[in-house]
């Protein structure tokens, strides 16, 4: 109760206050509380009226509360392709820049596996209504499902009582080239934190975590689009001339050697076909039709 009346006596001065119980030497109260995901596909379906949002660019959203505890899913149709997508949930050092809240963000452990399996640690600093909070994340990115998952690092010790979490990046059911995003989250927080912020984390914070996807890779695909654009607009365009041997008396028709016919001193007709040699088209007699 005495650090929510600091809060907002710091609030109404214009200040921020930090948690500052983030510790990367100290390890956390639990090994965890909240049920992980797995990393496989999650069920996506929405139904005819979620749709109908997903058709307008609208997120889909579901959201419960319980105490200082919230779980949440929603879903997002993108304009870009669904690799470009996982690169942009995966580029975690620019997520200061491109993720909303995010003020820092530090890599301490990279680890990939045989199986193509990533593991990586990451320390985030993120400010919300006023308040800092720090907190340690593992995330794991299973490359078979197209996915990215997540809890806390329990080795360290977070601002958040437990936070899971999971990114499911998959084709478009109907639009091709487009991707379904969908996000699902899990968290406890402390009993310090004011009920605003949590209020915020199960609710808001959910649709703002796929809106930066979105934008994000809409404008790296628009970008790659115009490159590609470009590089042809700038190839020289080719002058052909087909050869001497490509002419009407002995070319290629239809995929096949057109035969010019000659006549002999007899004159009976004979079959010619042309044929490319080392010093230019000569020919050869190949018999009486």
């Amino acid at each position: 109760m005495a650090n929510y009346f600091l809060f907002v006596v710091l609030a109404f001065l214009g200040l921020s206050w930090k948690a500052d119980a983030s510790d990367k030497n100290k390890p956390h109260g639990h090994k965890g509380v909240l049920e992980v995901y797995s990393g496989k596909p999650l069920p996506c379906k929405p139904t005819g009226e979620q749709q109908k949002k997903l058709d307008k660019g609208v997120p889909v959203m579901f959201n419960e509360r319980s105490g200082k505890s919230g779980r949440g899913v929603v879903i997002q149709d993108v304009n870009s392709p669904p690799s470009i997508c996982m690169d942009k949930i995966r580029d975690l050092p620019r997520y200061p820049k491109m993720v909303p809240h995010v003020k820092s963000m530090d890599i301490y452990e990279n680890k990939k596996f045989l199986n193509g399996t990533v593991k990586v640690g990451a320390k985030y600093n993120i400010g919300l209504l006023g308040m800092g909070f720090g907190y340690f994340l593992m995330h794991t990115y299973e490359p078979k499902y197209n996915t990215l998952t997540w809890t806390l690092d329990y080795s360290k010790n977070s601002d958040f009582d437990d936070n899971v979490g999971h990114w499911q990046v998959m084709p478009h059911p109907s639009k091709r080239g487009w991707t379904r995003v969908l996000y699902s989250t899990k968290v406890k927080l402390f009993s310090w934190v004011p009920e605003f912020v949590v209020k915020f984390l199960t609710s808001k914070a959910l649709t703002e975590s796929t809106s930066w996807v979105k934008r994000e890779s809409e404008l790296e695909a628009a970008k790659q689009a115009k490159n590609k654009k470009d590089l042809f607009s700038t190839l020289p365009a080719l002058d052909f001339k087909p050869p001497a041997w490509l002419s009407k008396k002995g070319g290629i028709k239809g995929g096949f050697i057109h035969h010019a016919t000659e006549e002999d001193a007899a004159g009976q007709k004979k079959r010619v076909m042309p044929l490319m040699g080392a010093v230019g088209a000569r020919v050869m007699r190949i018999g009486k039709f």
